[in-house]
């Protein structure tokens, strides 16, 4: 007994240093409702490189959500499931305005985030041009990068949340359809299942509502206002059902 405990503790120091192992995860960059409504996968690869002793009982575990996390999701899922549902929360606003307003919150982080980013290049630039002429063309060229950038940042992020409303009703449609087995949303199934108040056909009219919104978002326009007249459009297809 006195001969094994120095082997097990010189196993323990081998197992301490041997190099950790590593992955690389080829992914899609973007998650969006095409590549999900086409059941294309998100990682493609996963490559693992154990240079030390084997493992034994690993587990690999893959989250995939989108940059503002799973909290964003259950906010918006929250807010598009009161939409259609018969009941209303008893205070604060309508769910189609809670879902707007949530969007809203996350573009102005999105403007703000793009300012710091603005306000360091400016910093930098200045401190590498010392000609004025020379350092207003590359600010104006900044300036008109960070614009750009942020209607495009502006319009992923209504376009993702657009694309959550269309996945709950998406799921409403596959529960009302009978097919309750290949929902999206699986991680809110008992709760699809009580929201079901329609035929598909009511759904389907929904969705082709939510269809010409997203070609909607595509265009210049004011996209809140784009997403007020949706909700208004979903109005008048459940007081005609």
């Amino acid at each position: 007994m006195s001969d094994a405990a120095p082997a097990r503790s010189d196993d323990g120091a081998a197992a301490r240093t041997a190099p950790a192992p590593t992955l690389q995860v080829t992914i899609t960059p973007v998650l969006s409702y095409a590549l999900a409504y086409n059941h294309i996968a998100v990682v493609h690869r996963v490559d693992i490189t154990n240079p030390g002793p084997a493992i034994g009982a690993a587990t690999l575990r893959i989250q995939v959500e989108d940059a503002a996390g799973p909290r964003v999701r259950e906010q918006y899922l929250k807010y598009a499931a009161q939409v259609f549902s018969a009941a209303r929360p008893p205070d604060g606003p309508e769910p189609a305005t809670a879902f707007i307003n949530l969007l809203l919150a996350q573009q102005a982080r999105i403007v703000e985030q793009l300012q710091e980013e603005l306000t360091r290049k400016t910093a930098e630039l200045e401190q590498q041009f010392q000609d004025k002429k020379d350092l207003k063309w590359y600010l104006d060229k900044a300036e008109g990068r960070a614009k750009r950038e942020e209607a495009r940042r502006r319009r992923v992020a209504a376009q993702d949340a657009l694309d959550l409303l269309v996945s709950w009703v998406r799921d409403l449609w596959v529960v009302a359809s009978g097919a309750s087995d290949v929902l999206w949303n699986s991680d809110h199934r008992d709760a699809l299942v009580e929201a079901v108040v329609a035929t598909p056909e009511h759904y389907a009219r929904l969705l082709g509502v939510a269809a010409r919104t997203r070609k909607d978002l595509n265009l210049n326009i004011d996209q809140k206002l784009a997403l007020q007249a949706m909700f208004a459009r979903f109005e008048e297809v459940s007081t005609s059902a």
